[in-house]
């Protein structure tokens, strides 16, 4: 999966010059336990992806993700 979002983010970098965070999660088919993935692509001034620049990533914005995915409906479509 990260390989996609990888070919994803370098497209959209071509595209639009931006830089990305890409967050996804769901069951994981082979465990049923709950996965998450940060994706970043870009770095700032000195260097630091996203979740370098902000330290407080994980606590404020992959944590309250997860708890958004605990509380959907587990279902394929």
């Amino acid at each position: 999966m990260a390989d996609n979002l990888e070919a994803f983010a370098i497209e959209m970098k071509k595209l639009t010059n931006w830089n990305l965070t890409i967050l996804a999660g769901g069951e994981d088919p082979t465990t049923k336990k709950l996965r998450t993935i940060a994706y970043h692509h870009g770095k700032d001034k000195r260097g630091q992806i996203f979740s370098v620049a902000y330290p407080e990533f994980y606590q404020n914005v992959l944590t309250p993700f997860r708890e958004f995915l605990e509380n959907f409906e587990r279902k394929f479509y």
